[in-house]
């Protein structure tokens, strides 16, 4: 059985900083992740929601301009809101994963059963 000095849990922003300090220490550092790596504020959280939350922010702004200057309708595309969002949520877990292999000695994939 392989030991490990730290066991990090979640690919987040807060795992990966921890999985680096650790490693470079020269400690045997292991990662688990049940979703997709990169972890919830870069995936489904922080960052995606600052797009969504400014799309809506533009068009709340423009309603309180209209008959100030500002004239005309403003609405979302939503399919092309989300392509947008998606352009760099996608590239996020290959790129995490990537880095973690350089931080761990080992990764471990397991699905959580509630």
């Amino acid at each position: 059985m392989k030991k490990f000095d730290v066991l990090v849990i979640g690919s987040g922003p807060a795992g990966s900083s921890l999985a680096g300090l650790t490693s470079n220490k020269g400690l045997q550092t292991a990662i688990v992740e049940s979703r997709a790596y990169g972890g919830t504020c870069p995936l489904r959280g922080c960052n995606p929601k600052k797009v969504l939350a400014s799309a809506a922010k533009v068009i709340a702004h423009a309603e309180n301009m209209r008959g100030k200057g500002i004239e005309g309708s403003t609405h979302i595309n939503w399919q092309d809101l989300i392509a947008f969002k998606q352009s760099f949520v996608d590239p996020v877990p290959a790129a995490e994963e990537k880095a973690y292999r350089n931080k761990v000695s080992q990764h471990f994939r397991v699905k959580l059963a509630l």
